[in-house]
């Protein structure tokens, strides 16, 4: 875990998802907007405002172009939209809830889902490969918690293979 110092005249409520460059955040507003964030030289900017509780389970690519979200007020749908135009680039569907975390492999071509399957009590982590833009496999179940790390082995080989672990 890092420790992330934010000085601001802003007040911020609820939970901080940070990009991996620090360069940007999601974060509710002191009205409870969920809004994405740029640090500034001077402080911090609000770029854009989703609402109040107006998306779950944020999560910024490692490259900082993408933020991927699941949108309140449409169940069933996670959308990935270009960071800075806010331009929806992809949309996947998933047959779950979503109650955890979601986030982008280092190299934008997977994503990782935390969810409940069909409002039962167990969590799984579903991932999906968004360069062909379908589901490829569900680890789990994990009771009520799913583990802070999955190790690379731990992956279908489909998904092994596709990957270029060089860089990580």
């Amino acid at each position: 875990m890092e420790e992330i110092i934010l000085e601001s005249d802003c007040v911020f409520a609820g939970s901080l998802t940070p990009s991996v460059d620090h360069q940007y955040f999601v974060a509710e507003d002191s009205s409870q907007n969920v809004c994405l964030w740029k640090w500034t030289t001077t402080g911090v900017e609000k770029v854009r405002e989703y609402g109040i509780s107006g998306i779950t389970a944020p999560s910024i690519s490692a490259d900082g172009k993408y933020i991927a979200y699941d949108p309140m007020g449409d169940p069933g749908d996670f959308v990935f939209e270009d960071l800075i135009s806010g331009q929806e680039v992809n949309r996947i569907n998933y047959p779950f809830r979503v109650d955890w975390e979601s986030g982008l492999s280092p190299d934008g071509s997977f994503f990782f889902l935390s969810m409940q399957e069909n409002g039962g009590e167990d969590l799984y982590l579903m991932v999906f490969d968004l360069q062909n833009n379908r589901f490829v496999h569900k680890f789990g179940p994990y009771g009520n918690t799913i583990p802070s790390y999955l190790r690379i082995e731990y992956l279908p080989a489909s998904i092994r293979d596709l990957w270029s672990w060089s860089s990580y």
